[in-house]
């Protein structure tokens, strides 16, 4: 894409206020019209449009024959000829890349360019088109394979063309329940020009898990064909029905939108009247995680260029029990790992897993670092960490181990204070742990200079048979965060007797030496 906006349209990157284009596309030539389309820059999204007479394009309710360059929607270079262009942008460079920077990147989690080899995330159908009863012609992978264009050919969509059914039910599924609040169809249709696809009549999008419907569409009125259509979660409580039409595009808001934690959607499609319904991509948009702990599963297993093109290298992964288990040759990569202050240096970080075996850590496709498992565990490597976002990889180089989480410079200050979030969020610990204790902790922490990060903490219940003291609940609490449900498995054999009344330090020192040693020191 680089050679065809950079070097065909002849746009020209700059770090100044200035736009400048030098298209290479002749202006005598039969391309009478093209447009680029919310083409990220210096922190704004510019649509180029170039319509030779003025036909072809209804751009902002003007049909202008043309050059027309738009920042965010808003016109601000016209031209009548397809020539250089030397243009002052419509906002301050500094200004929009400072705003850029503070606004938080958020994440496509259902995208998956291993499809159709990884196992998730995923997404399925019981239909597909076959003529010859063999090959799958739109197969239900296209759906998240990454990539997304409304071309006839080459075509990336999958489609319900020849169902003998007007509905239609695609089950998204994820490695691990993530909170969503929305879902995002990329919705295909050739009806304009003679086709026989169109937008769907209808949509519903349930929990998977307990069938709650979270958002209703019937009629689906304000559907876009050939563009990403956004849709709200809507609170099933307030619903009065599970056919009841929920939040539409007048009152959508992302704000307002409901919540739902869950590893499987279903969406229900219902063809328009005699058209077929396809469907391009389907985006699941959160915000990114902001560590110190990163999930093996929401990481990428093996494959070399993509699903749409290329081949299964590294493979020989699984996912289980909230982590993955890496084969011979096997590898898992996580993205946007970033260290405590967002800053390049070399850092602690600890790879959580266990099973026997050798994996090596690699960072930003650099050093390695070799990590061996006997047993379930924590192991520490140090690491050359950039600026910013950090690819992780680790591969399997012996047996077959299996990785949980990574987590990067997890200090015991942060054991100390993730615990007290939990036990002052949980509402019968709060009641066990005298205030006046917990509040000179608090205070204590603050002076620190750390951050508490409350949306880290789930399910704290867990950890309220320990919270007879202060120092017991803080340090059970911060090894589950940090090590997850295997740590308390092992640590509930000591009896409870044993841990009520301990000191805060003491506590805190568990978990640190299961950081150190592992789960065996148990």
């Amino acid at each position: 894409m680089d050679n065809v906006f950079t070097n065909f349209f002849g746009i020209i990157p700059s770090l100044d206020d200035n736009f400048v284009m030098k298209p290479l596309v002749p202006p005598d030539s039969e391309w009478s019209y093209f447009m680029i389309e919310n083409l990220p820059y210096h922190g704004s999204l510019l649509t180029l449009v170039w319509d030779q007479d003025g036909t072809h394009y209804n751009c902002a309710g003007n049909n202008t024959a043309g050059l027309s360059l738009y920042s965010n929607g808003t016109l601000f270079h016209h031209q009548p000829q397809l020539g250089p262009v030397n243009a002052t942008l419509p906002f301050d460079t500094a200004a929009a890349a400072h705003h850029l920077a503070s606004e938080p990147r958020w994440q496509n989690i259902l995208a998956n360019p291993n499809v159709p080899w990884a196992g998730y995330p995923n997404v399925s159908t019981s239909w597909c088109l076959n003529p010859d009863g063999d090959n799958c012609l739109y197969p239900a992978w296209k759906m998240n394979d990454g990539l997304l264009w409304y071309d006839t050919t080459p075509d990336n969509r999958w489609t319900n063309n020849q169902s003998f059914s007007p509905y239609s039910t695609l089950d998204l599924r994820f490695a691990r329940p993530r909170r969503i609040h929305s879902l995002s169809l990329a919705v295909f249709a050739d009806s304009d020009r003679g086709g026989v696809v169109a937008c769907p009549e209808g949509l519903r999008i349930a929990d998977g898990k307990t069938n709650q419907t979270v958002a209703f569409r019937q009629p689906w009125a304000d559907c876009v064909p050939n563009a990403l259509n956004t849709i709200f979660f809507s609170d099933p409580a307030r619903s009065e029905g599970p056919n009841t039409t929920t939040m539409t595009a007048d009152d959508d808001d992302e704000e307002e939108a409901y919540t739902l934690e869950t590893d499987h959607l279903q969406l229900t499609l219902s063809d328009r009247l005699q058209y077929t319904t396809a469907i391009s991509e389907i985006q699941v948009w959160v915000a990114p995680e902001s560590g110190p702990r990163y999930e093996a599963e929401d990481g990428l297993v093996g494959a070399f260029i993509g699903g749409f093109q290329g081949e299964a290298v590294g493979m020989n992964g699984s996912f289980e029990a909230g982590g993955v288990r890496l084969g011979e040759g096997a590898w898992v990569e996580l993205g946007n790992v970033r260290t405590r202050d967002g800053e390049a240096g070399w850092k602690e970080v600890s790879v959580i897993g266990g099973g026997e075996g050798k994996v090596e850590v690699q960072v930003n496709w650099l050093r390695n670092c070799t990590v061996e498992f006997a047993g379930n565990g924590s192991r520490s490597v140090e690491v050359e960490m950039l600026r910013g976002g950090n690819v992780v990889t680790i591969f399997q180089t012996e047996g077959m181990p299996f990785i949980d989480a990574i987590v990067v410079e997890i200090l015991i200050l942060d054991l100390l204070q993730l615990g007290l979030v939990c036990v002052l969020e949980d509402p019968v610990a709060g009641d066990m742990v005298p205030g006046l204790a917990v509040a000179d902790i608090v205070a204590h922490v603050a002076e620190q200079g750390a951050i508490v990060d409350a949306d880290a903490l789930q399910e704290s219940d867990q950890v309220v048979w320990a919270v007879g003291a202060v120092g017991a609940a803080v340090g059970l609490a911060s090894a589950r965060w940090c090590f997850g449900e295997q740590f308390l498995a092992r640590v509930r054999r000591v009896p409870a007797s044993a841990t009520v009344g301990v000191a805060a330090d003491v506590a805190v020192g568990v978990a640190d030496v299961v950081l150190v040693f592992g789960f065996e020191f148990f």
